[in-house]
């Protein structure tokens, strides 16, 4: 059973480990689409529309005091007004409209300039490239998840983050499962090991602390993670995060590996 939890352990955690790269690497493609283009371009297909806004200079505004500019004249596109609004971040005046694309029989790029009569406030500028269908705007896509698969990358990002988060969860949750069937078994796992540097010098040990500290001095049983004996070890001291041990001979002890405690003797004092 041991075995077989930390088998689906490393499994889960591979899996975790994969599909977080995975959603960063989106989420880094999405940003530099977004870098390479701009916040001002819109991409349309016949029949699309694009909600866009602007911040409005006038204290009473009116509809008639908007001034949309569209280049080349005659381009297959439409503004449409909407209102005008107060904004929420600083309240300040803002207009809200959209822009629509009409049929189009090759790809087109056309500008919309915004302003207000009378203000001295520059225009805005947005470039509107019209796409003859779908297929051509995927095609030409500055993100490459989007090019390749058609998804938004930072929706691709959120949604392969939150698988990454839940298998992540999974080997969390084997993990505390696993820690139970050491407890169980009178095992805890070596996760650190120190050899000596020069010949003579002690290799250290580092396992997760036993619910009763051991005395220091106390012998323990090294075992591989089959539960093969290795050799033994003694206790050093316990802290609130890990034991210490210092290893008896030169046996090939590594992270993974077992300790158990072999029970009172006079010998370890």
């Amino acid at each position: 059973m041991l075995r077989h939890l930390r088998r689906r352990q490393q499994i889960a955690g591979f899996w975790s480990a994969l599909i977080l790269s995975a959603a960063i690497l989106a989420m880094l493609d999405g940003l530099q689409a977004v870098v390479r283009g701009s916040a001002y371009q819109l991409d349309l297909i016949p029949g699309e529309r694009e909600e866009i806004s602007g911040p409005c200079p006038s204290a009473l505004p009116k509809p008639s005091d908007l001034v949309v500019r569209i280049e080349p004249e005659g381009a297959p596109i439409r503004f449409l007004f909407d209102d005008f609004y107060a904004s929420y971040w600083t309240g300040t005046g803002m207009w809200r409209g959209a822009i629509a694309a009409e049929e189009v029989a090759d790809r087109q790029r056309c500008t919309v300039h915004v302003s207000f009569r009378n203000a001295p406030v520059k225009a805005l500028e947005f470039i509107v490239l019209l796409w003859e269908d779908a297929a051509a705007r995927q095609a030409a896509a500055l993100s490459w998840v989007r090019r390749y698969s058609g998804l938004n990358p930072f929706l691709a990002a959120l949604g392969l983050g939150l698988v990454g988060l839940a298998c992540g969860l999974v080997n969390f949750t084997l993990s505390r499962r696993t820690q139970a069937a050491l407890r169980a078994l009178g095992l805890n796992e070596i996760f650190r090991v120190k050899r000596g540097l020069k010949a003579g010098e002690d290799t250290t040990l580092w396992c997760l602390p036993f619910q009763e500290a051991p005395r220091p001095g106390e012998i323990f049983a090294v075992t591989d993670a089959t539960g093969r004996h290795l050799g033994e070890a003694r206790a050093r001291i316990q802290g609130r995060a890990a034991l210490e041990l210092r290893l008896i001979g030169d046996q090939p002890v590594m992270p993974g590996c077992m300790v158990r405690r072999m029970g009172d003797t006079s010998a370890a004092q």
